[in-house]
């Protein structure tokens, strides 16, 4: 089995938010229930309000970094459309090409699809992504996952030669030439409030899980706000999934090197 590392890049900025939709009223408001409850310590809970202070919502430096000391060959999927919180233009998403690229230049990117059952405006998106890469576009995966019957048809009829955007642990299939990879593990999904000896359990059974259905790929989503010290469980548990993996001798590669086994 090998391992798929992906990141969805669902901020930029603090000031995209402003006036566009209530990410930051809602964000007070779960950190504030979050500490209050004692699900998040003095210094997450001030940490996380000194972050809007320089502004700056990415973590995309500091997560190539980590990926390139520990050689993983990470796909990024970035938003050509606002929607659902995901608010940042056209011009700071240039900017997010241009940081991942600094980072790790042979990094693979990908769309963060908000259309997906509008094939115009699914058409759009794959083409801004097409002019602002400037090269060729093989991947996708919906934001929040979102997608109905028809939205692997039409990635498919798009040009799309890979997607991840449902969640299971089934191996990956073909729909027309567009091969499917499901997500095998999101990070909000295993973390929530659970402390961190259940994180990682809950992990392994994942694991164990796919081993136990013969999975040729294991695909893991980490969103890359998370990995700062304020969300310390987020990016404690990216950190020891890594090295786990890795202890483990699990092989690692992305979604455009995986197709070719899957033809």
């Amino acid at each position: 089995m090998k391992i798929i590392i992906s990141h969805d890049v669902d901020h930029y900025s603090w000031s995209d938010h402003l006036l566009k939709d209530l990410f930051i009223p809602k964000f007070i408001v779960r950190n504030n229930i979050h500490f209050l409850k004692g699900k998040i310590s003095a210094a997450e809970y001030f940490g996380r309000y000194a972050t809007m202070l320089n502004n700056r919502q990415h973590r995309l430096t500091e997560l190539t970094k980590f990926n390139n000391r520990h050689n993983i060959p990470a796909t990024f999927f970035i938003g050509m459309r606002n929607a659902l919180n995901l608010s940042y233009n056209y011009k700071n998403a240039g900017r997010i090409v241009e940081i991942i690229k600094q980072g790790s230049p042979d990094a693979e990117i990908g769309v963060h699809g908000i259309a997906y059952n509008n094939m115009e405006q699914m058409k759009e998106e794959y083409e801004r992504m097409k002019k602002l890469i400037g090269s060729s576009l093989n991947g996708i995966r919906m934001h929040y996952l979102r997608n109905d019957a028809g939205t692997l048809g039409f990635l498919n009829e798009i040009g799309y030669r890979y997607d991840s955007t449902t969640y299971d642990l089934k191996n990956p299939y073909k729909v027309g030439n567009l091969v499917e990879f499901p997500a095998s593990i999101m990070d909000v999904s295993v973390i929530g409030t659970r402390s961190f000896d259940q994180i990682k359990d809950l992990t392994l059974q994942h694991l164990e899980t796919a081993k136990e259905n013969k999975l040729d790929f294991f695909t893991v989503i980490f969103h890359d706000v998370y990995f700062d010290d304020v969300f310390k469980n987020s990016k404690n548990w990216y950190i020891w999934l890594i090295e786990y993996l890795k202890s483990q001798n699990f092989e690692f590669t992305n979604f455009e090197n995986a197709i070719a086994s899957c033809s």
